[in-house]
C-alpha cells in the first residue's frame, strides 16, 4: 500500500543519515580545502534529497534537517553562526552525536 510504501521510504531515510552521519564521524573527508569539505556534504545532501523525494514521506524534511545543519556549520561565515549550528546539530542529533559531528567537521576542515 501507499502508506506502507511511505513508512519504509521514512525508515530507510532514517538509517541511512544515522549511518552517513556515523561514516562522516568515524571518518571525515581529507579534502585539501574547506571547500572541498562542503561540497562533498552538499553532493550527498543532495542525493539524500533525491531519495527522500521518491520515497517522499511527510517527515522526510526532518529526517534531512541535521545534513542541511551540518552544511551551515560548514558554511558558517563566522564563529557565531557556526556557533548557533553545532547547537541546533546539539539538539537534532543529542548531545554526545552533535558534538562528535562538529568535532569531525573541524577535522576536516582543519589544513
Amino acid at each position: 500500500s501507499n502508506l506502507c510504501y511511505c513508512w519504509l521510504g521514512l525508515a530507510l531515510e532514517r538509517l541511512i543519515v544515522a549511518r552517513w552521519f556515523h561514516q562522516f564521524r568515524r571518518s571525515p573527508p581529507k579534502p585539501s580545502s574547506k571547500e572541498d569539505v562542503i561540497r562533498f556534504v552538499a553532493a550527498d545532501e543532495k542525493v539524500l534529497k533525491t531519495f527522500a523525494a521518491h520515497f517522499r514521506s511527510e517527515e522526510g524534511e526532518d529526517v534531512l534537517r541535521p545534513v542541511a545543519v551540518l552544511r551551515a556549520f560548514l558554511s558558517a561565515p563566522d564563529e557565531e553562526r557556526q556557533q548557533a549550528s553545532a547547537h541546533e546539530l546539539c539538539q537534532l542529533l543529542g548531545d554526545a552525536h552533535g558534538r562528535a559531528l562538529t568535532k569531525a567537521a573541524q577535522l576536516a576542515i582543519l589544513h
